[in-house]
């Protein structure tokens, strides 16, 4: 049975200084990509895994995020906000954010400037296989190679705060998985980075902290303005997994035109259901034009044809309790 888990922690309280004056006065996982914050990506990515609950820490700026955010939600799924008055880092804010979680359960953690279609199901699923408190996702190539790992695949250096070299270096994507039980370890209020809390486990008891070497995917650290200009036009090319209910999640409106009307058993299946409706042969050339994306994860084509008034599909992921009412309201 796969591991589910719901809830996702995004750091969003980062300053951007790399990208000023671009963060000046906007959070750097607001930036704008492809008409759409930065972090809509990281978000999407997510819910491909099953996430179907954001917490996003804020600081810097942050009524910008009620202005991108205004329905407190995406795709359908609720972003709860947790404001931090003083910066308190990676540790301080996961801490902060304690009385928003479950009692028992798992956390998947990210952050919010990265853009990344790795694989998430390895993590989740090495992470269930550990039993460890903490699971981190590594590459074995990036621009800062500084966790070092040992014969084993775990974690026992970190920035060579333990002067132990291990057998590699890998390279930490800033996505990783966390017990509950974790945060017992962190003291409220305390300004702190994981890194310390991290190398402090690895030093009390050696192989506490795993790791899964995920190389798969690609993974981009948007962390100078070099390559936020690369990507700020659009993205295209990633493919997220797909999520519990089977259903893949479209990254991009661009990649949404293939979501349906192709060649797979769910195009098929879009494509018999409008010919019979229409009562049309699938040979009458007809034609399903993406229209675009809605919330409850729901999409729309434009189908067109000779001889056919216009008419607009409603694509729609039956997971989603409300999506289970349309067909009987019309």
């Amino acid at each position: 049975m796969k591991p589910r888990v719901w809830t996702a922690f995004i750091l969003g309280a980062g300053l951007g200084t790399r990208l000023r004056p671009l963060t000046d006065d906007c959070p750097k996982p607001l930036l704008p990509v492809g008409g759409r914050p930065l972090v809509t990506y990281a978000m999407d990515h997510c819910i491909s895994a099953g996430i179907r609950r954001f917490i996003v820490n804020t600081h810097y700026c942050s009524a910008a995020y009620d202005r991108a955010f205004p329905e407190r939600s995406w795709q359908g799924w609720p972003i709860l906000f947790r404001y931090e008055p003083v910066l308190l880092e990676t540790a301080g804010g996961l801490k902060n954010i304690e009385d928003l979680l479950d009692p028992d359960g798992t956390l998947l953690i990210y952050n919010g400037d990265i853009l990344s279609d790795l694989p998430l199901e390895k993590l989740l699923e090495a992470h269930a296989a550990s039993g460890r408190e903490i699971t981190l996702a590594l590459r074995s190539q990036g621009a800062v190679m500084n966790v070092s790992i040992d014969a084993g695949g775990r974690v026992c250096d970190l920035r060579g705060l333990l002067g132990n070299p291990g057998v590699r270096r890998c390279c930490f994507t800033g996505i990783y998985a966390v017990e509950k039980a974790f945060l017992e370890r962190l003291t409220p209020g305390k300004v702190e980075s994981v890194v310390p809390v991290f190398v402090r486990m690895i030093d009390e008891q050696p192989g506490s902290v795993g790791a899964v070497l995920i190389d798969e995917g690609r993974w981009e650290d948007i962390g100078s303005l070099e390559a936020y200009e690369r990507i700020r036009p659009g993205v295209s090319g990633l493919r997220y997994g797909r999520q519990a209910d089977g259903r893949g999640q479209p990254s991009t409106d661009r990649e949404l035109a293939a979501a349906v009307p192709s060649g797979n058993g769910e195009g098929q299946a879009a494509e018999s259901f409008v010919s019979r409706t229409l009562g049309r042969s699938r040979e009458a050339g007809l034609a399903l034009d993406p229209v675009g994306h809605g919330g409850s994860d729901r999409d729309y084509f434009r189908v067109t044809g000779p001889g056919i008034a216009p008419c607009v599909l409603m694509h729609y992921n039956r997971v989603r309790e409300e999506n289970n009412y349309y067909a009987g309201i019309a």
